[in-house]
């Protein structure tokens, strides 16, 4: 572009000769303040030249004068005689000059300070004169959306295609709040503020509840029906090959091989004992494995494993038939085999002697329903070698001892005169003895011990199911008690559950649920078993909490469950392994089902399927806090109604913006405005609808406030135009709170206790920057802010405020639907939260045309680690400042807004940038890939579950260039330590 000076034809400067492709804006200045003293010279040379010929008093002839051969240059003595200015006359160059050595003088000239007022004078009007003309040149880039620099200038552009920037962001994050639990069903007013404290420090955050929030205590942390009670059976493994089960095992317990334990569910119990155990004292839990598999199954929930027996006891022997237990007085000698006469109404009847304890009898006969027996003993007769006894004359009658008890023979008296009588044992008799009846004996009194009474009030007696034992109970013996009966013969061992226990002088009796298998004086019992023991995992429901997407919750009262409607959201927590995980879903359905138990359904829940029933927790009070404190009123100003439209400045920095619909940008401010007491609403600045209604609109300032704009006449008053509340706190520096960061009220709260802040903050941007808005602006005309082609789509996504980057691509489905599926990069490279998404979707499916489904995912980072060699002048340049400044060109040109979807990473980029850096002489790449675990000279290892490039170029036996797929950017992460390594030489 050239022009021609009215009053100077011969001057026809080219003012775009310095713009050349790839350059980002037009240079219209052609100098600087050293040209300009300069030019301000040779133009005042040719005023002072008296007597000169015109040609030599014009600029143009001594302007370049010396980059010509010197034979065309003036006489240097003539010159300057003719200069009364003497700082005016020419300073011949010792030699031809080139265009640095032109620029060395110049600038030599211009630093040259003087004591000459004169000359001061015009170097001081040079530098005027180059500042001045640096901002025409600014203003005359600034006309343009491609070249203007002025972030307001580029949104008065803006403006007249309708367009107006993205305003800052504040950063949102859903969180359940955690009820005390005397609080019955309240009202949880919006503004809950939180604070949350950067751990490098600055100020504090401030974060608050968007809506009120409707809570319960029920509703804190709903669970499932039975989601503490595991259904499954215990499983104890193979006969002959019994594998272990954990058990909870208090610390300050211990069990051995060879303990006798009895593993119960409810009324059945079997007696095992313990083959290896393995204890975890650190976690109070042991691995236990029986010597032979249980025979039933046990379910986790209701099976317990009762150890640690309080005593070891055999019973007393028991009163039953061919086994009462007789005590008598006095009488002794009797001895195991013999026969004893017990009367009964007269009768004698001949039974026999079991055994001998003590004083005690043990008679083959059944005296459990007696208290006292008379007793005689019977005269005994030994038998000789051939089974004969001599008897008496006068004994007719001699008892035996065979298999079923004593039986008589009938004995024939003897003739022979020696008044003897030879009796001969018959063959069935078991013992070598002989036993008469002597009527002349004393008889003996005995009183039956060991009978078994009644125990349970009421019932009658139960003799084979109780056992007696000597001396007191067991402290605390009580119904329900187990215990381990071991037969000292076999071995063998069962469970015994107590059903009823009674104290009588010196002994107990104990009602077992059954009857031991051996007597009981042969039998050891063990317990009462104090001790049960749960199974690792019997509290927590293995079992999907999720059928389809229905879940039933227990425990939800009614008052409760008048708060839940469709659309809540829900956050579904587990804990995994020691690591959180959430979901944030919405209510879709409440059905009641009786009693305190609740159906709901949930959407989306496809994340949580599979989720076990002990492991998730519902929080059901949930609510939208962002990044923001609220602040008082504000009065605007008055309104007058004979103007058309009144626009007053809030004279407030960093007004926070949160999601909403209602505007193009995704955004809106969080204020309120009131007009003569009553509320207007807000309406989106472009919307030409908004002409005449009740409502304001807001235009950003460069400043960073607010403009408020009403979009019709206002009622005359004073003072009458009110903010009555507004909030503060927006940016990128809400986004990325880390999980949890949020865990109280900042203010104690009456009703509030704790939070639950499962998801990092997200959606905080700054307001929209210089080289997103020179794209955005043009592009809204394209469609006129609807969604038609894919490129629409990623524009209206990338239009809200928390989005930097989108791709589309259609989806194809085997249904009449469309699907567009949006990759997006949220700001500053948080998480797209759920949130995120719920304010994404309606905003563009409102855009676009009927029949069209939209679906998000996140991009897929691959995380560039470079190390660099530089070399420079450390003579003049420190070495610090060095490496410093190539981090820093290294991390903005590698940065994630500086990369797009699938944009290659050549190695040469990283050169490129270096060159860049003032005082770095050359540089060489040490190292370009993505980090540890990617091993770029291989294929993609099998199982590798994270990002991998579509491709890698190598050279020399490095990698050259890495190229990305549609979904992945290749960038330095924010805040990643290491990821770039700079080692700074002298060069």
């Amino acid at each position: 572009m050239t022009f021609t000076h009215p009053n100077r034809p011969d001057m026809k400067p080219d003012l775009t000769r310095w713009n050349r492709a790839g350059l980002s804006r037009f240079d219209y200045v052609d100098g600087d303040a050293a040209v300009w003293l300069e030019e301000l010279r040779i133009a005042m040379l040719g005023l002072y030249l008296r007597g000169a010929p015109d040609e030599e008093r014009t600029p143009e002839h001594w302007r370049d004068i010396y980059l010509r051969p010197e034979a065309e240059w003036p006489d240097a003595a003539d010159a300057a005689a003719r200069v009364a200015w003497k700082r005016l006359a020419p300073v011949f160059p010792p030699q031809q000059e080139t265009r640095g050595r032109r620029s060395e003088r110049l600038l030599k000239q211009y630093n040259n300070k003087t004591d000459d007022y004169s000359w001061e004078l015009n170097r001081a009007f040079a530098r005027a004169s180059h500042v001045l003309l640096g901002y025409l040149n600014a203003y005359a880039n600034e006309g343009y959306l491609r070249t203007a620099t002025q972030w307001d200038n580029l949104r008065r552009l803006a403006a007249m295609v309708n367009y107006q920037p993205t305003p800052p962001a504040s950063a949102t994050a859903s969180l359940a709040l955690i009820l005390k639990q005397d609080a019955g069903a309240v009202e949880i007013a919006r503004g809950l503020a939180m604070k949350h404290t950067p751990a490098e420090g600055g100020s504090p955050l401030i974060f608050e509840t968007l809506d009120k929030v409707d809570a319960h205590p029920a509703l804190n942390a709903a669970r499932a029906v039975d989601w503490n009670r595991n259904p499954n059976d215990i499983p104890f493994g193979k006969t002959g090959d019994p594998d272990p089960v954990r058990w909870h095992l208090p610390g300050d317990q211990t069990l051995a091989p060879g303990d006798l334990a009895v593993l119960a569910n409810g009324s059945t119990g079997e007696a095992h004992s313990i083959d290896t155990i393995a204890h975890d004292t650190d976690a109070e839990q042991a691995d236990i494995a029986f010597a032979s598999p249980p025979a039933a199954h046990f379910p986790y929930w209701s099976s317990r494993l009762h150890t640690a027996a309080d005593d070891v006891r055999t019973g007393l022997r028991q009163t039953k038939s061919g086994g009462s237990v007789v005590s008598i007085k006095g009488g002794g000698g009797f001895v195991m085999g013999d026969i004893i006469e017990m009367i009964v109404d007269g009768t004698a009847i001949p039974v026999e002697i079991l055994a001998v304890v003590g004083t005690d009898l043990i008679l083959n006969t059944d005296l459990s329903g007696e208290t006292t027996v008379t007793l005689r003993p019977m005269l005994a007769f030994a038998l000789d070698d051939g089974g004969k006894a001599l008897a008496s004359q006068e004994i007719t009658t001699m008892h035996f001892l065979g298999q079923s008890g004593p039986f008589p023979i009938t004995v024939d008296p003897d003739t022979s005169g020696d008044n003897l009588s030879n009796i001969f044992a018959p063959s069935g008799a078991k013992t070598r003895r002989g036993h008469a009846s002597d009527t002349s004996a004393k008889t003996i009194s005995g009183r039956v011990k060991h009978r078994k009474p009644p125990v349970l009030p009421g019932k009658p007696p139960a003799p084979t199911k109780t056992v007696s034992f000597e001396g007191k109970p067991p402290k605390g013996l009580a119904e329900n008690d187990w215990f381990v009966a071991r037969d000292l013969k076999s071995d063998a061992l069962s469970a015994l559950q107590v059903r009823g226990v009674r104290v009588s002088s010196g002994e107990y009796h104990v009602l077992f649920d059954k009857a031991p298998a051996g007597n009981h004086e042969d039998t050891e019992f063990h317990g009462p078993l104090k001790t049960p023991l749960a199974a690792v995992g019997y509290d927590r429901n293995p079992r999907s909490v999720m059928a389809g997407a229905t879940a039933r919750l227990s425990d939800i009262p009614e008052t409760a469950r008048q708060l839940l409607k469709p659309g809540r959201r829900v956050i579904v927590s587990r804990m995994l392994d020691g690591t959180p995980q959430d979901v944030l879903a919405t209510l879709t359905a409440i059905t009641p089902k009786g009693g305190q138990t609740v159906e709901i359904a949930l959407d989306p829940i496809d994340t949580a399927a599979g989720w076990a029933n002990g492991d998730t927790v519902f929080h059901l009070n949930t609510a939208i806090v962002s990044h923001g404190e609220t602040k008082g009123t504000k009065i605007l100003g008055s309104g007058d109604g004979e103007r058309a439209a009144q626009v007053f400045d809030l004279a407030v920095k960093d007004i926070s913006h949160i999601p909403s619909t209602t505007a193009e940008s995704g955004v809106i401010p969080d204020i309120d405005i009131a007009v003569d007491g009553q509320r207007w609403d807000y309406r989106d600045y472009i919307d030409p609808a908004a002409e005449g209604t009740r409502a304001w609109s807001t235009t950003l300032t460069d400043d960073g406030k607010l403009k408020i704009h009403f979009r019709r006449r206002l009622v005359t008053g004073q003072n009458n135009i009110v903010v009555t509340r507004h909030r503060v706190g927006t940016g990128l520096a809400g986004t990325g709170i880390p999980a949890f960061s949020l865990s109280k009220p900042m203010k104690k709260h009456r009703h509030v206790d704790a939070v639950h802040q499962p998801f990092p903050t997200s959606g905080g941007a700054d307001r929209e920057p210089v080289a997103k808005l020179r794209q955005s602006a043009p592009s809204r005309m394209m469609a006129n802010g609807r969604a038609v082609s894919l490129g629409d789509f990623e524009r209206l996504a990338v239009r809200n405020a928390a989005i930097l980057r989108a791709h589309a691509e259609e989806i194809s489905t085997p249904t009449a639907m469309r699907k567009v599926e949006l990759t997006l990069v949220p700001t500053g490279g948080a998480t797209l939260t759920k949130s995120l998404q719920d304010d994404l979707r309606p905003a563009i499916l409102n855009k676009c045309i009927p029949g069209v489904s939209v679906s998000f995912r996140e991009y897929e980072t691959l995380p560039l680690h470079l190390g660099v060699t530089v070399r420079a002048d450390l003579t003049v340049n420190d070495k610090t400042d060095i490496k410093a400044a190539a981090e820093a060109i290294l991390s903005s040109a590698f940065s994630l807004e500086a990369r797009d979807f699938g944009q290659t990473a050549y190695v040469s980029e990283v050169l490129a940038a270096l060159e860049t850096v003032p005082g770095i002489e050359n540089a060489i790449a040490t190292r370009f890939d993505l980090g540890d675990g990617y091993d770029l000279f291989q294929p993609r290892p099998p199982g590798f579950t994270g990002p991998w490039p579509r491709n890698v170029a190598t050279r020399d036996n490095a990698v050259a260039a890495i190229y990305a797929t549609a979904h992945q950017v290749i960038h330095i992460p924010t805040g990643s330590a290491g990821s770039i390594a700079v080692i700074v030489e002298d060069i």
